[in-house]
């Protein structure tokens, strides 16, 4: 019977303790809604399910390469690498061993590993500061230690479908974001509206196109790799079908000779 009782104990005793870890390890709020597919909500899954596997020792560089590039290209980096840390998190939170002082230690040098955002193309200018991010807010990172919950966030958007994501589509806003921390399918797609050999030149055509097509926001690139032209962009890291719908409204609204462009490498540069 006593050892029944420390059986049982020790087992309410480690469910405490991983719930614990579990609401210190929280994902911070995100800066726009996400519509979790099924490929993204596989890779959560499978991401969660490496890290878990790996422990606190977890090469996160190469669990995020297998997850993001080999097995899912078209996951939502951002949902994914938010779930994955947070898991990290809780695996870090239970270590034996480990000071406070050292899980908050592990954690941030993950955070600071896989967010740094990509090589890419670089922002000089843009018509609005409703660009959406691509990831998380200044200032902060995935994880939030001991932060107030997040659950109802977490739940709203676990709970739609792909069905609505089909149904809405993206709304003008969502066709321009920043650069993320990973490039792969579901954010390496950009729609040129114009390009001009300048700086002056590229944002007076910008402010144009605003003027023109005021319901859009635009930015202006930096020359990027061979290319020796500023970039004038009506939609900026999104994934193709995101690209085409925008290409198509900057045809018809914006800019006929609009067209899509394409980042030549993935992972972590453009």
């Amino acid at each position: 019977m006593t050892l029944r009782c420390i059986a049982l104990c020790l087992v309410l005793v480690q469910g405490a303790t991983l719930a614990q870890s579990a609401a210190a390890c929280e994902p911070a709020a995100p800066t726009s809604s996400r519509i979790v597919s099924p490929a993204s909500q596989s890779a959560i899954d499978a991401a969660i399910e490496l890290v878990q596997s790996a422990g606190a020792n977890a090469n996160l560089r190469s669990i995020r390469e297998t997850v993001l590039r080999v097995r899912f290209p078209g996951a939502d980096v951002d949902l994914t690498l938010r779930k994955m840390l947070q898991a990290f998190c809780e695996v870090v939170q239970v270590q034996a061993g480990l000071s406070e002082s050292q899980k908050l230690a592990l954690t941030q040098s993950a955070e600071a590993d896989l967010l740094q955002r990509v090589q890419g193309p670089t922002v000089v200018a843009r018509t609005s500061s409703r660009i959406r991010r691509a990831g998380w807010p200044d200032g902060g990172g995935v994880i939030r230690v001991a932060s107030l919950s997040n659950e109802a966030w977490v739940g709203q958007v676990l709970a739609q479908s792909e069905a609505q994501a089909q149904a809405y589509g993206p709304t003008a806003d969502d066709f321009l974001r920043e650069a993320p921390a990973y490039v792969n399918d579901s954010n390496k797609y950009f729609v040129i509206v114009g390009s001009a050999t300048s700086e002056k030149t590229a944002v007076e055509l910008m402010n144009r196109l605003h003027k023109k097509a005021p319901q859009y926001d635009f930015v202006v690139y930096l020359p990027y790799g061979a290319n020796p032209s500023y970039a004038v962009m009506m939609a900026a890291w999104v994934s193709k079908e995101v690209a085409q719908q925008a290409l198509r409204a900057a045809k018809k609204e914006v800019e006929p000779s609009a067209y899509l462009w394409v980042c030549r490498s993935g992972g972590e540069s453009c």
